[in-house]
């Protein structure tokens, strides 16, 4: 089976091809999304592992879901993606998505 691992320091690299082998996984790197989405798009990939070090790699994975539903994705996160996304769930933070109207942004300001 063909695993994707993405966005992962070469040392846990080298540490997971080798442990990942060991299961019977022939394993792809990709440093970026668009790294990924190639692999994705050209190999038939089982399983994904993505290392999320910014809120940005959370595109890869809606990607993933929408075009590849039979992949299973696990996340990585650190502290600060985590406290990110906690932050986000728990707080009164607007979200503004682009693009965006000026009135859009009246209407948030004026409430």
């Amino acid at each position: 089976m063909n695993i994707l691992l993405v966005n992962f320091k070469e040392g846990k690299q080298k540490e997971l091809d080798e442990f990942l082998n060991t299961q019977g996984y022939k394993v792809y790197f990709a440093d970026t999304d668009l790294e990924a989405v190639q692999i994705l798009n050209n190999i038939n990939i089982g399983d994904v592992i993505v290392r999320l070090t910014k809120i940005l790699n959370i595109g890869l994975v809606n990607y993933i879901n929408h075009h590849f539903s039979d992949i299973r994705v696990l996340l990585v996160t650190n502290n600060y993606v985590e406290q990110a996304i906690s932050i986000i769930k728990n707080s009164a933070c607007e979200i503004l998505h682009e693009p965006f109207t000026l009135a859009e942004v009246k209407k948030i300001l004026q409430n």
